[in-house]
C-alpha cells in the first residue's frame, strides 16, 4: 500500500499516520518493499490488539 492510500483510507492526518507507520517498523512489523520503496509491506505478524 502506497502511504498516500493509507491516508485516504484512514482518515488520519499526515502526522498521525507518519507516528503510526514509524511504531509499527520499530516493531518490526512493516518495512519498505525490496523492489519498490515507495511501498511498505507487511514482515511481522498484524494482530488487531496492537492497535487497540
Amino acid at each position: 500500500m502506497l502511504v498516500t492510500e493509507l491516508f485516504h483510507v484512514t482518515n488520519l492526518t499526515q502526522h498521525k499516520a507518519t507516528k503510526a507507520l514509524n511504531a509499527l517498523v520499530k516493531r518490526d512489523l512493516i518495512a519498505r518493499s525490496p523492489s519498490n520503496k515507495k511501498v511498505w509491506v507487511v514482515i511481522g505478524d498484524l494482530k488487531p490488539e496492537l492497535f487497540a
